[in-house]
C-alpha cells in the first residue's frame, strides 16, 4: 500500500486493468450498449486518474488528513479508522470514466457523519451480511435434529425434536430479517454516497453530462448488488 503520487507502478498493466474493468462493467450491466460501455472504459474528458479525482475532490471539499492509497487486491473502500481511501490499482491509475465514478464514490463516504460511516463500515466487514439464511442455514437443520435424536431416547426425542426444530426455524427467520435489514442499510448508504459523488463530479466539472449519466448507471447497479431479493449471496465488486 502506498501514498498517492500519481506515478504508474512497475507492476501496473494498462491492458490488464482495462480487461478487469471491462469484466466489471459486464457483471454489473450485461445489457449495456457497446457504445456506452466504450465511453465508460475510455479516458474521461478531464483526463484525471482515479487517484487524482479523489485527491482533487478531497481538496475541493476541504477534507483534510485523508490519505489516498492503492492496493493490489481489487478492493475499493474507505477505512474510517485509518482515514484512508483505499483504491485498487485498476482504479487508482486509470483515467476512465468508471474509475472517476468509483473514486468519487469513495470520497462520498468520507463526507458522511462519523457515526454513520463507522456503522456502515462495520456492516460491510461482517461476513454474515453476504449470506442468505433462507437458502443456506435450513440445510443444517436435519443434521442438528439428527444429533438431538441420538442424544435422547426415542420417546423423549419425539417430544423434543419438534420443539427444538420450531425454535431453530424461528432463530433462522430472525437472523434472516437482521441480515436483510443490514443489507438495506448498506444499500441506502450506497445510494446516498453515490448521489453525493455525482453531485461533486458535476460541480467540479470532472465528468461531462454524458459521462455522468453512465457513471450514475454504474453506481446504481453497484448499489443494487446489496439488495437481498436481487443478490442473496453476492459480494459487492468494488464499493
Amino acid at each position: 500500500m502506498s501514498e498517492s503520487n500519481f506515478s504508474v507502478s512497475g507492476k501496473y498493466n494498462i491492458e490488464d486493468s482495462r480487461r478487469y474493468l471491462d469484466k466489471m462493467v459486464d457483471r454489473l450491466m450485461p445489457q449495456l450498449l457497446k457504445s456506452q460501455k466504450r465511453i465508460l472504459l475510455e479516458d474521461s474528458q478531464s483526463q484525471m486518474t482515479g487517484a487524482e479525482v479523489a485527491q482533487t475532490l478531497l481538496k475541493k471539499c476541504k477534507l483534510k488528513n485523508v490519505l489516498v492509497c492503492f492496493n493490489q487486491n481489487k478492493q475499493n473502500s474507505y477505512l474510517p479508522g485509518l482515514n484512508w481511501i483505499n483504491l485498487s490499482e485498476d482504479i487508482y491509475y486509470s483515467r476512465s470514466v468508471i474509475a472517476s465514478a468509483i473514486a468519487a464514490h469513495e470520497v462520498g463516504h468520507v463526507y458522511q457523519p462519523e457515526p454513520l460511516k463507522k456503522l456502515s463500515y462495520l456492516l460491510r466487514q461482517s461476513p454474515i451480511i453476504y449470506y442468505s439464511p433462507a437458502r443456506e442455514f435450513p440445510m443444517l437443520i436435519p443434521l442438528f435434529l439428527k444429533g438431538v435424536s441420538q442424544l435422547f431416547s426415542i420417546q423423549i426425542a419425539v417430544l423434543v425434536v419438534p420443539i427444538i426444530g420450531a425454535l431453530v426455524a424461528c432463530l433462522i427467520m430472525l437472523l434472516g430479517v437482521l441480515i436483510w435489514m443490514g443489507r438495506l442499510w448498506i444499500f441506502l448508504d450506497e445510494i446516498w454516497t453515490s448521489l453525493w459523488a455525482l453531485n461533486l463530479l458535476e460541480k467540479h466539472k470532472i465528468l461531462t453530462r454524458q459521462e455522468r449519466k453512465l457513471a450514475r448507471k454504474v453506481l446504481w447497479n453497484a448499489a443494487l448488488t446489496y439488495l437481498p431479493l436481487l443478490h442473496p449471496a453476492y459480494r459487492h465488486p468494488f464499493l
